[in-house]
């Protein structure tokens, strides 16, 4: 597989820097290699992002024709849910305009403008925050004959805006359950009135300012480490610092990133990005153990998604997820220096607020 991976990071090289790669890495791939490196792109999340890399390439050097169309057809649809999302977004932010109401643009969309093609970035939702009028939100939704799902969830309600998911953040973080995101919480709500408006695509809407949304950034992908990232997070962290490094008081940030116990995370992610998709930046020094560290977490990344839930027995469904937490607690001691015993004891009230996740393959 390393010739699979070691394509795969020449062509996000490539499109990451808008420069043509190393291209040695891409002339002996036989066809089947082609598709493997398509597969694992898909699976990562940088499919279209891939694509813009093999763009760059001289025709030689790029996978056969049916192999390329294949990419290029789903690049398209990734396009077109792209473009009806930010179509969605743009009208919700307008219509919160005219009421007054000034959400903050987390994640997904927020991020997309840093990329060098958006549309290429995929994205889930919609996420947004208006804090402690969330509910004033979510009832004029209602009003609109908009169906609003606030159950089960203290941080965000959910409803469908224009065929697009839309979740709107009473919380950026689930204070409920974890001690230093109620400590990182009241940073980030003292730091939400600095903040500061983007625009993207006729688009305006307000992001936290670099600082702030550095720390929620890296919490929110070490929350999903568990289950699992794709190279889509790194790739995100690796453009989010280019753009804001000289603005983020770094000062400031490791003071956090220490108090939050997210150092290690911190530096692997980093060294990442630096070492395998060309970050710019320099990368923080790591010891000896975080080195082998980082390649563990590496192949934990590149793993994603490859050992997805496939049945859907209820029994079967528990007994994957049960075995993947045991199999990964390496990730919760090692990497996120949290307790397993602690991390089960949440899992267990998440499950008891939301029963229907359980059972739930996505999740």
């Amino acid at each position: 597989m390393k010739r699979i991976y070691d394509a795969l990071f020449v062509l996000l090289r490539s499109a990451l820097r808008e420069a043509p790669s190393d291209g040695s890495a891409l002339s002996s791939l036989t066809a089947q290699e082609w598709l493997a490196v398509y597969k694992l792109a898909a699976r990562q999340g940088v499919l279209a992002l891939a694509y813009d890399g093999l763009n760059a390439l001289p025709a030689e050097l790029r996978p056969p024709r049916d192999v390329l169309f294949g990419w290029a057809v789903n690049v398209e649809k990734i396009e077109t849910r792209y473009d009806r999302q930010t179509k969605a977004a743009r009208a919700l932010f307008r219509w919160c305009e005219e009421r007054d109401l000034h959400p903050v643009l987390l994640k997904g969309i927020a991020l997309s403008r840093l990329y060098p093609i958006p549309e290429h970035r995929p994205c889930g939702d919609i996420d947004i925050y208006l804090g402690q009028r969330a509910p004033v939100f979510d009832e004029l939704m209602r009003r609109q004959g908009i169906t609003v799902d606030a159950s089960g969830n203290e941080k965000h309600s959910v409803f469908v805006y224009r065929s697009v998911m839309v979740e709107n953040h009473r919380t950026f973080l689930d204070t409920s359950l974890y001690g230093i995101d109620r400590m990182l919480e009241e940073y980030l709500l003292a730091q939400e009135v600095l903040s500061e408006e983007q625009s993207l695509d006729g688009m305006r809407f307000r992001v936290l300012p670099p600082t702030a949304d550095a720390l929620f950034l890296l919490r929110h992908t070490a929350r999903h480490l568990e289950r699992g990232i794709g190279l889509r997070h790194v790739c995100d962290w690796m453009l989010f610092v280019h753009a804001n490094s000289v603005r983020i008081d770094w000062s400031e940030f490791d003071r956090y990133v220490d108090e939050l116990k997210l150092g290690t995370f911190y530096r692997i992610l980093t060294g990442i990005a630096t070492d395998c998709l060309g970050a710019r930046f320099e990368s923080p020094v790591r010891s000896p153990h975080e080195k082998a560290l980082q390649e563990k977490v590496l192949r934990y990344i590149l793993d994603y998604r490859a050992h997805a839930i496939r049945t859907r027995n209820p029994f079967g469904i528990l007994r994957f997820k049960t075995a993947r937490l045991i199999e990964r607690r390496w990730v919760l001691r090692r990497v996120l220096h949290c307790s397993f015993a602690g991390h089960i004891w949440r899992s267990a009230l998440t499950h008891l607020r939301n029963p229907g996740t359980i059972f739930d393959s996505k999740e």
